[in-house]
């Protein structure tokens, strides 16, 4: 009888055994996939924000997805920024500047990726029904700390502003922001936003379901620049300024122009062209010689900065003014203009121009830096309405402006005038 309970474990041991190799190899949840998890690092990206001076705002994380060509993060993330740097696992570095869409009420955008970069995008999984106690990993760039992997679980999904979250355990910090939570099949089901720092482990993602929605209303062709012109808010219903390459080609233009993101200065109308100086940055004043087209189709703008000639695309060029009336002289370069700050004009007199910010400054209700905050910084390339200047008791010329029918105060130094007269 002992034989035959022997024979028996035996025969069932050899068939669980069988059972186990017929599926090949030992199957793994994506947690214990170590090489799934470095695969998947590999399409995500550490992040810098940079201001139109160049100045670093603050540091992400951010992914591929849809195709090599789109980049997501946190809406949050691109707020007041001019471009963004970010550095794939292998340190090679990007510039991105360009958004697709972006939504701030579920704080998520959708970037242009550079063409010509081949990474795996993400597989996102918006239909799967989530449960709390499901297992699931982060990656993300917390504090600099690149592609730093976390475990954790789903903890419950709060409801804030009607919006639907995530909430884990997986440990996130400041620089997590646009990272991924992964389910434990190695599919992308959050975009890591935000942690209570007062709490022990209580993370939030946005659920990717409202990535998947905001991408399907894309039309796969329109894209805006981040931090442009394209998108003043401009005082009263005066329309932005338009832009260069709507002008005829091969004829004078004559005209002033302001740079409206971060560009190339080249020696001739192409990307191909030797770099003509240092990158020219948004809010920079030119002026517009003549436009042309090159062999590609592109209209590209031959200008004059700072006493140099050469070109930059003229899609990266707002006009502000309707004509200057100055004749440009190609034997003698006419220097770039010099626009006074509202600084030199007047303290205590209506002034009534239009001017431009430039340089990232607070809206106060006051004239002093103690004063309250009038609403959300301004950054360079902003107009508004110059009222009048004021100085205050410690002797700073401060003007009262509008914007955005909102009225308050700007260091006078901070505003370019952009034209003589109402």
């Amino acid at each position: 009888m002992k034989r035959i309970v022997a024979l028996i474990v035996v025969i069932v041991l050899s068939l669980i055994c069988l059972s186990g190799q017929a599926g090949g190899e030992t199957a793994y949840s994506f947690r214990e996939d170590y090489e799934k998890i470095d695969l998947a690092a590999k399409s995500l990206f550490y992040v810098e924000t940079y201001d139109s001076q160049h100045s670093i705002i603050s540091s992400a994380s951010g992914f591929v997805a849809f195709d090599e060509h789109l980049f997501v993060t946190n809406q949050h993330v691109i707020k007041d920024a001019s471009y963004l740097k970010v550095w794939d696992d292998d340190n090679n570095m990007y510039m991105i500047d360009k958004v697709v869409m972006s939504d701030e009420a579920h704080d998520i955008a959708i970037l242009l990726f550079p063409e010509g970069k081949q990474y795996n995008s993400l597989e996102l999984n918006g239909d799967e029904i989530l449960k709390r106690g499901q297992p699931v990993v982060t990656i993300g760039s917390p504090k600099g700390f690149q592609n730093t992997v976390a475990y954790g679980n789903i903890g419950a999904f709060p409801k804030m502003d009607d919006i639907e979250y995530i909430q884990f355990t997986a440990p996130i910090s400041h620089g997590s922001s646009g990272g991924c939570l992964f389910d434990d099949i190695g599919k992308v089901i959050g975009v890591t936003s935000a942690g209570i720092e007062e709490g022990q482990n209580l993370n939030f993602a946005i659920p990717i379901k409202y990535v998947l929605e905001m991408y399907d209303q894309w039309d796969k062709n329109n894209y805006e620049q981040l931090g442009s012109a394209r998108s003043w808010d401009m005082v009263g219903v005066t329309p932005p300024p338009p832009l260069v390459d709507t002008l005829p080609v091969d004829e004078f233009l004559n005209r002033y122009g302001i740079i409206n993101r971060l560009v190339n200065f080249r020696n001739g109308p192409s990307t191909n062209s030797p770099k003509n100086g240092n990158p020219i940055a948004a809010g920079e004043y030119v002026y517009l010689i003549m436009n042309v087209m090159n062999d590609a189709g592109e209209v590209w703008s031959r200008i004059n900065y700072n006493g140099k000639v050469g070109y930059v695309r003229s899609d990266c060029i707002n006009l502000i003014d309707e004509n200057d009336g100055k004749k440009y002289d190609n034997a003698q370069p006419t220097p770039a203009p010099i626009y006074s700050s509202t600084d030199k004009l007047p303290s205590g007199v209506t002034i009534n121009l239009f001017g431009i910010i430039n340089h990232l400054v607070n809206f106060r209700t006051g004239p002093s830096i103690d004063s309250a905050l009038a609403g959300e910084p301004l950054p360079v390339g902003k107009r508004v309405f110059v009222l009048s200047n004021e100085t205050n008791e410690q002797g700073e010329m401060w003007s009262r402006v509008s914007y955005n029918m909102i009225e308050g105060y700007i260091k006078s130094e901070y505003i370019y005038l952009i034209n003589q007269g109402q």
